[in-house]
């Protein structure tokens, strides 16, 4: 019901501009002077019932002044006289005079004289303090009571009631003649909107006819209205507008016939179809099946029958994603003889963007699929050669796309033959890292730059992921104006091959390596038992001289012989150190290395650096966790960090820093650096890294030998990272080195973690 009376009131409103500019104006007049008529009424009318309250009260208390010295006297003729002379005052429905006790002592109705007061307003007169009270007030009646006193003593009351029946009337008078006014006002405006409107709209009028008129096809048509308003510019903008138009349809069939006459010149056949397949537009120079007889037909027919639901879906496809599409199709000429044709669809624009019609361009390509056949065949035959060769050969073109390749590549590759063909080598079969590199040199043999490329080795990505390292024998093939047309080459697979000289190479390097340090540590042995024995004779004697020394100069002897003492200990300790190198120590026999904590001992460490080196260098330390432990004795970890941070001092002039810090990692398999072997699993990772001048490529694999030194005569020994070397490899550690030339040196010990530790990770 609620849609039903909106749109008949949409109907009512909407029909023409003049209905609405005059049903506006009305209804504008209308609410306002309704409002207008409403509010006046309303005010008027509580000013009169407020004035009607007035005089009631002023009537009762002249009432009440007048009829006091009658009271005190108990004259009731008196009282009457008095009551009857106010009986002329307007609407005065009664009067009375009430005693404090209720009872009526005179009223204009005499019958009701010596009655008591009971109904609930009256009542009201016996409760409360004198005054005047209002008792009842409503647009009909109004009562009003003034007490009558002798001094301060209530001795009555003076009560009126009157009537509100002329200011109802006055009041309805009033709300007629302002409903009368609000029709002459709705009635005047509606007049004058409707001149109004007749001017507007018949100069809008005028323009539609001229609008529809043209649509319709009468172009000459224009405005014709001598107005100054804005409807007289619209007429002169639209003839404006309508002048453009017609310049741009001629110009738009000016264009039409161009564009015909470019379609007619071209061979290909150009075909407009409906979303159904039917021929709409066709060119006139289309040839064989293609001419104007087949336009209403539809296009489908004339294609091979197994082609038209493939064709069919994609004229549809085409018209739902508006996306060229080309294909291959077969179809028939006029001579009903089998044809092929590539066939390029588009989706042609509209103006509401709706696609409704599709653009193919057909070119017969039999003659190239002959062609392709015959090629095909004799590919074919010389790939049935290739096949049966042991090596993968391959061919590409001067972009690097795959053009041939043998059943022994696809193999080598992992991929069939359809998921190669075509492909990019560089972006599909090369490692990222090589792309560019290959890339480059492929193009400059391309381009004539390296005129022969005969043997290359390079790594390739298989379909499987794999990395595997080809040997290439390359031939450039050339047209026969001697063109470089592409590549062909012949592949074989060596990875094995280059693995297993890889692993000759390292054991080599082991065995002469193992070698080596078996020598010197037989050498370094029989030093260390020779120094051993002097120093035992060197303490023995300064123990006798302890115990013989005399008492005048017993003091400084004594700190004397103690500090040849405490130098004699420190060599000894030494020397057992250089015992751990030989492997000849019977503490570093021992497999089973005592756990250490070794944060602590870093710290002990850190303390005697800071004494020993400058103060322009910077000594900073970092303990990832301060409770891990490795199984290493605590005096030879102090030598290791000692030897490697003294190192990394002499590696600097005045200036830098060094950096050691503490962590656990897990190692996957790595070679270490000084023994050579493989590893892998998790360790206690001690890192000191300088900012020094670093270690040259040529030299990095032989500063681990006994005795090899960079430093001038008198500087260094060459034994200090032999010492590491053997120590580190005797708790079971191993070494990583990363170096660059003016970069500084970064030398990981890594020390196998307590059992304990393992075990809490694992848990």
């Amino acid at each position: 019901m609620t849609n039903k009376i909106i749109n008949w009131f949409k109907r009512l409103w909407m029909v023409s501009i003049r209905r609405q500019l005059i049903l506006g104006i009305a209804l504008v007049h209308a609410v306002l002077m309704t409002i207008f008529v409403a509010d006046l009424v309303d005010r008027q009318s509580h000013f009169l019932h407020q004035e009607s309250i007035v005089r009631a009260e002023g009537l009762a208390k002249t009432l009440a002044t007048s009829s006091t010295s009658w009271v005190l006297a108990s004259d009731l003729a008196g009282l009457n006289e008095v009551l009857h002379s106010q009986s002329g005052f307007p609407e005065l429905r009664y009067a009375m005079i009430v005693n404090p006790r209720g009872k009526v002592i005179a009223h204009t109705d005499n019958t009701k004289n010596n009655l008591y007061l009971s109904d609930k307003v009256s009542l009201q007169l016996l409760t409360g303090a004198a005054g005047v009270r209002l008792l009842h007030a409503d647009d009909k009646l109004v009562d009003a009571a003034f007490p009558i006193q002798a001094g301060d003593e209530l001795i009555g009351w003076a009560r009126v009631g009157v009537g509100q029946e002329k200011i109802t009337a006055g009041l309805s008078d009033i709300f007629r003649n302002g409903m009368f006014y609000t029709l002459l006002a709705i009635l005047t405006g509606s007049i004058f909107a409707f001149f109004m409107a007749k001017g507007l709209t018949g100069g809008l009028r005028h323009l539609v006819n001229v609008a529809k008129g043209n649509r319709e096809g009468h172009r000459e048509l224009r405005a014709s209205l001598q107005r100054e308003d804005e409807i007289g510019v619209l007429g002169h903008e639209l003839n404006h507008m309508l002048d453009g138009l017609k310049k741009k349809e001629q110009q738009l069939r000016d264009s039409e016939e161009r564009y015909r006459s470019i379609m007619d010149s071209v061979i290909d056949n150009i075909i407009v179809l409906d979303k159904f397949g039917y021929v709409l537009y066709i060119n006139q120079n289309s040839t064989g099946a293609m001419d104007e007889q087949v336009i209403g037909t539809n296009w489908l027919d004339w294609l091979v029958p197994s082609d038209r639901e493939s064709v069919r879906c994609v004229i549809a496809n085409t018209l739902e994603t508006r996306t060229a599409t080309l294909i291959e199709c077969r179809m028939y000429d006029a001579a009903r003889n089998t044809i092929w044709c590539q066939v390029k669809f588009s989706c042609m624009p509209s103006t509401d963007g709706v696609a409704r019609q599709v653009v193919l361009i057909a070119r017969d390509i039999t003659e190239r699929k002959q062609t392709e056949h015959a090629l095909q065949k004799s590919q074919q035959q010389s790939k049935n050669y290739l096949d049966v060769a042991a090596v993968m050969l391959i061919s590409l073109n001067t972009r690097g796309d795959i053009t041939l390749i043998n059943q022994k590549g696809c193999e080598m590759l992992g991929l069939p033959e359809q998921e190669i063909i075509g492909k990019n080598w560089f972006d599909h079969f090369l490692p990222k890292y090589l792309v560019d590199e290959i890339k480059i040199v492929f193009s400059q043999l391309m381009s004539g730059e390296i005129r022969d490329l005969a043997k290359y080795e390079n790594v390739v990505l298989t379909g499987r992921g794999e990395e595997r390292i080809f040997t290439w024998n390359n031939s450039i093939l050339r047209d026969d104006a001697g063109h470089v047309t592409g590549l062909l080459s012949s592949a074989e697979d060596i990875t094995e091959l280059k693995q297993a000289e890889q692993d000759a190479k390292l054991l080599r390097d082991q065995l002469i390596q193992a070698t080596k340090m078996e020598a010197v540590g037989h050498l370094t042995a029989g030093i260390a038992h020779d120094f051993n024995n002097i120093l035992g004779a060197i303490m023995g004697y300064t123990e006798l001289s302890k115990q013989v020394m005399g008492s005048d100069r017993a003091d400084n002897l004594e700190r004397y012989l103690n500090e040849i003492l405490k130098g004699s200990y420190r060599a000894k300790e030494l020397v057992s150190q250089m015992l751990t190198f030989s492997r000849l120590s019977p503490d570093t026999q021992n497999s089973n290395s005592p756990v250490t904590l070794l944060s602590p001992v870093i710290k002990e460490v850190i303390s005697l650096l800071r004494s020993t080196i400058p103060s322009t260098i910077e000594l900073s330390c970092e303990i990832e966790d301060p409770e891990i432990k490795a199984h290493i004795q605590a005096v030879h970890l102090h030598q290791i960090i000692l030897n490697l941070s003294i190192n990394a001092r002499d590696a600097m002039d005045e200036y830098g820093s060094i950096h050691i810090r503490l962590e656990q990692t897990v190692i996957p398999r790595r070679v270490c650096a000084s023994c050579r072997h493989p590893f892998h699993g998790e360790f206690a990772r001690i890192t000191i890294r300088d900012s020094g001048t670093g270690i040259p490529d040529e030299i990095v694999k032989n500063i681990f030998d006994p005795f090899f030194t960079t430093k001038g005569v008198g500087k260094g020994t060459g034994m200090g990272l032999s010492v590491v070397h053997g120590l580190v490899h005797a708790a079971g550690g191993h070494i990583e080195i990363e170096t660059r030339p003016g970069m500084g040196t970064e030398i990981a010990i890594l020390l196998p973690l307590a059992m304990s530790q393992m075990t809490e990770k694992l848990i």
